[in-house]
């Protein structure tokens, strides 16, 4: 149950800690009235119980989650990539661009944002995202233009806001 609930809480973005999972063991084993004398005196499951979890479970592995904000982990979804190539597609018959007259611009923002905690999550996923808060801390956006022949634009300087 436990290894399930790891999995579903990774896909849906919150992936959970060592410290969480022991916490939830924990939590198990004194429902299931399996929880060791150790245990309840430490109040906790030990490191060496979450190893061997670890090793039983080959499928998981903790890796460094990539911060996503709330927005943007619930704005990707299948209906707007779907709408967004459908809008592109009728521009570029409408307007009938050529190659000469397509630029790619790449938005990214550096935050001070603190980190998210490495997690467990299932192995074998590419890119692994953690839900994290973006109202705190300073953005810094840096753009990207790159024109169709793959050659780069320099980088121009922003008016203050």
């Amino acid at each position: 149950m436990l290894e399930k609930y790891i999995i579903k809480c990774s896909r849906i973005k919150y992936g959970l800690n060592y410290t969480e999972i022991h916490q939830l063991a924990f939590d198990d084993a004194k429902k299931l009235d399996s929880c060791p004398q150790k245990w309840q005196t430490v109040g906790t499951v030990g490191l060496e119980w979450v190893k061997c979890f670890m090793k039983h479970h080959p499928h998981l592995s903790l890796r460094k989650p990539e911060n996503t904000s709330l927005a943007r982990a619930t704005g990707s979804n299948q209906h707007n990539v779907t709408k967004f190539h459908h809008d592109y597609k009728e521009l570029h018959v409408h307007f009938k661009f050529t190659s000469d007259q397509i630029y790619n611009l790449n938005e990214t923002g550096v935050t001070t944002v603190v980190p998210a905690p490495h997690v467990v999550v299932q192995t074998g996923v590419q890119q692994f995202r953690q839900v994290v808060s973006a109202e705190k801390g300073q953005l810094i956006t840096v753009y990207t233009i790159i024109h169709s022949t793959e050659n780069t634009l320099s980088p121009v300087p922003l008016p203050p806001c």
